[in-house]
């Protein structure tokens, strides 16, 4: 009987049984592989950026960079997490180092260029938008960046002419209402920059960006209720931007 046993026990090991044992071991190394790691870490972390959990990704994005510091995806999907969070500097030094090693990269020119927009670096969006440009001319993100690097450095005609010939050229830009928004207040039009914020505001009730341009518009006109009123909202959606901060500040001392 025992020898039965024995036989039986090693046609177990020497068969399927031994197979399948091996093929467990090995999908189990492989998981714990510094590649599925990494792109386990990744796609947590993209996970939570969709449902709006931005320091969750940040922690998950961080986990994969400290397998891999050269990481692509993970170094993109983090500056978008810190812009989520409304941390610029953050955001441009992740995607910068996500730029040198993905140079062709129209995606990542496209976030990093919105970026710079946000810190003001007018020189630097420029030349996203010219990166872009050169690899697709009729790319809405780089008509957009061109737009504001020269709506930032104070040429308001010009820019709005970038958008006017985006738009006979049948380019959709979708921020085109709020550069001309911007661009007409610049230029002291504040009736037709509310008209224009206001139709940004019909396409998307959301924008913190247009919510908070048309606190400006109050601002100028001394309707410091109203101002507070739509700063408090985009604050609600941008609760770290500092230029949002300041006009909540603003508006308050105006009551």
């Amino acid at each position: 009987m025992r020898g039965r046993v024995l036989f039986a026990t090693r046609s177990w090991l020497a068969g399927p049984g031994l197979l399948a044992a091996l093929a467990l071991l090995v999908a189990a190394g492989c998981s714990q592989s510094p590649e599925a790691q990494k792109q386990k870490a990744l796609d947590r972390g993209e996970k939570f950026l969709k449902e709006g959990k931005a320091n969750e990704a940040v922690i998950e994005l961080r986990n994969a960079l400290q397998i891999d510091k050269d990481f692509v995806p993970a170094l993109h999907a983090l500056g978008r997490a810190y812009v989520a969070k409304s941390w610029y500097g953050d955001a441009a030094r992740e995607l910068g180092r996500a730029q040198a090693l993905a140079p062709e990269s129209v995606p990542i020119a496209a976030d990093l260029g919105r970026v710079l927009v946000e810190t003001g670096a007018w020189g630097d969006v420029g030349g996203q938008a010219e990166r872009i440009l050169a690899r697709d001319p009729k790319s809405p993100d780089g008509i957009y960046l061109r737009a504001a690097a020269l709506l930032g450095q104070g040429k308001a005609e010009e820019a709005l002419a970038v958008v006017a010939a985006a738009a006979q050229g049948g380019i959709p830009i979708p921020e085109t209402q709020t550069l001309r928004a911007e661009a007409l207040l610049r230029r002291g039009k504040v009736d037709e920059a509310e008209g224009a914020y206001r139709a940004a505001l019909a396409a998307n009730p959301k924008e913190a960006r247009v919510l908070a341009g048309l606190g400006a518009v109050r601002l100028i006109r001394r309707d410091f209720e109203e101002a507070a009123r739509l700063f408090a909202d985009a604050k609600a959606l941008r609760p770290l931007d500092p230029r949002i901060r300041m006009g909540v500040a603003g508006a308050k001392e105006g009551l």
